[in-house]
């Protein structure tokens, strides 16, 4: 998913898996030869000077080592990076970027 709403860049990560166990392993084989993360967010947001890093869980969804891991190595290197459990809390942490 690509998208640009008003001032701001909204792509996708996928990093999601596949159901049919026969392609499975190809298809994560496939992903990781082109630069798949393992714990890569799902969500990047840009704006003109500010950019944000979102994973979405479920209400109770906990957060992976491997994503712990790079949510840390974002921080640490000032990228902004959070969860959210909402349609509501992705918007609300959007808003919060500057232009």
């Amino acid at each position: 998913m690509n998208l640009v709403h008003k001032d701001k860049l909204i792509m996708s990560i996928p990093n999601d898996g596949i159901v049919n166990s026969r392609s499975k392993f190809a298809y994560a084989a496939k992903r990781k030869a082109m630069g798949l993360l393992k714990g890569a967010p799902d969500m990047l947001v840009l704006s003109k000077n500010n950019a944000i890093f979102l994973e979405f869980k479920k209400k109770q969804g906990k957060v992976s080592a491997a994503q712990r891991n790079v949510h840390n190595w974002l921080g640490e290197n000032g990228h902004k990076c959070t969860v959210v459990r909402s349609l509501q809390e992705a918007i609300d942490a959007v808003n919060t970027m500057d232009g």
